[in-house]
């Protein structure tokens, strides 16, 4: 098992790999920590106009097509 942490984590001895297993949870728990806050702002609807406005070029550049 240890073999596979090694190689998942890309380290090379045990001890690396301990080393290392705090600084990944941290880094882990920051991009769970991201994805929810993104999450919670899609929810609230931050991203409608957004989403509307791309939806509208995607259109526009449709139309000069034909």
């Amino acid at each position: 098992m240890p073999d596979t942490k090694m190689k998942l984590m890309g380290t090379t001895t045990k001890k690396d790999t301990v080393d290392n297993t705090p600084c990944e949870h941290r880094a882990r728990m920051k991009r769970l920590e991201a994805a929810e806050q993104l999450a919670a702002r899609g929810a609230r609807g931050e991203f409608d106009a957004a989403a509307a406005a791309h939806t509208a070029a995607k259109q526009a550049r449709r139309e000069g097509l034909d």
